[in-house]
């Protein structure tokens, strides 16, 4: 049996009345914004706190992003207690009695329709990328009978709270080393004050020249700065995007670090996205990078948890680009637990390491179903 289907500009409002708030001063506002749905919930202010005219809004609207459209932002206007609603003029909206709102949401954030949407995109790149509406009024998407939309967004309403309880429990779970180590400094008999120097030793990568890059395998990753965000190297530098052999090693003089060391920006930009990363085996890095090498007896866990707190801004230079000085970093002075009390605060945060690994492979597997009932959805299988 078939499914319904629909244009997309058979429910999208082309012509949209707009308001100017600073007109009403004093009337109350719920205002859909980009930033609003990035914070989680509509911005309610007085007119004279918005600064430009504005969509207007009803309950039951779905508005859909068509700003840097690769992040996926779509929300279902809610009904609030205020004298007008209103959205920015970044929404496409729409609005029809034909369609469930929580069912359109969910449809208009799916892969198959994501794939289609970022095909009518223009602009030269970054925030200036847009959605065209009227390319997208052209996709068709499946429209079944209220009473089916309603049966099928409940499901997804179902999985997506799955994967939404279990972020949150991620994000309580990240809180607790700071809590460990908050209650740990409480007692004075358990910390004491070390020179990061005295507890690694400082180290900086190699040249890399480009005619050495681009192997995809080796004996050793030679890790980047921006191989710190590939996926999977959130924590553990586990990828790379070039590899070496021991000639290229060789010609290269390039210094091999062991596994378990920290590794961190240390010129430019970089400094201020104050990754650390742990090196999964052993590497090299290049002249961007700065690794910190645990000495003996001390935990390699221990290290980067100290690092987590502290602000690599700290340590830069004010020259321009920004640079991180060897002798500043080992001269930091840093609360650290004593010899008696470093297994004992170790122990619990690899529990939380673990912890953390099994909620994020449940959050992975959640993310793959709810992905495949939405595409189901949309094929008018589910």
């Amino acid at each position: 049996m078939s499914m319904e289907t629909a244009f997309l500009g058979d429910i999208m409002i082309e012509r949209q009345k707009s308001i100017d708030p600073k007109k009403s001063p004093e009337a109350n506002f719920a205002l859909y914004s980009i930033p609003g749905f990035d914070a989680g919930e509509p911005e309610i202010c007085m007119g004279d706190a918005i600064g430009s005219t504005k969509k207007c809004l009803e309950p039951g609207d779905v508005v859909l992003s068509r700003i840097i459209p690769h992040i996926r932002r779509a929300w279902v206007v809610g009904d609030h207690d205020v004298d007008h609603i209103v959205g920015s003029s970044e929404w496409i909206v729409f609005r029809s009695p034909k369609f469930h709102g929580p069912y359109l949401r969910h449809i208009v954030t799916a892969d198959p329709f994501h794939a289609q949407f970022m095909n009518t995109v223009a602009g030269v790149g970054g925030s200036l990328v847009r959605a065209r509406p009227k390319a997208a009024a052209q996709i068709k998407i499946p429209l079944p009978p209220l009473e089916e939309q309603r049966r099928i967004a409940g499901i997804l309403d179902a999985a997506d709270a799955q994967r939404r309880r279990r972020r949150e429990a991620l994000a309580l779970l990240d809180t607790l080393p700071g809590a460990i180590f908050a209650e740990e400094t409480e007692q004075a008999d358990n910390w004491e004050s070390v020179r990061f120097g005295d507890l690694v030793e400082i180290g900086s990568g190699n040249g890399f020249p480009i005619v050495e890059q681009g192997q995809v395998c080796g004996k050793y990753p030679f890790l980047k700065v921006g191989d710190m965000t590939l996926p999977g190297n959130e924590e553990r530098l586990t990828n790379s995007r070039n590899w070496i052999d021991d000639d290229a090693r060789s010609r290269l003089k390039a210094k091999v670090f062991r596994e378990g060391a920290i590794v961190f920006p240390k010129i430019g930009a970089a400094i201020a996205t104050n990754k650390k990363r742990v090196l999964a085996q052993d590497s090299c890095v290049d002249n961007n990078v700065m690794v910190a090498t645990p000495k003996e007896g001390v935990s390699s866990r221990l290290i980067l948890e100290v690092l987590r707190r502290k602000n690599l801004s700290e340590f830069a230079s004010t020259s321009n680009p920004p640079s991180m000085r060897k002798g500043t970093v080992e001269e930091w002075e840093l609360k650290f637990p004593k010899t008696g009390r470093r297994a004992a605060v170790e122990q619990k945060l690899f529990e939380i390491d673990a912890m953390g690994r099994n909620y994020r492979a449940q959050l992975s597997n959640m993310e793959t179903l709810f992905a495949s009932l939405q595409s189901r959805a949309f094929a008018g299988e589910l």
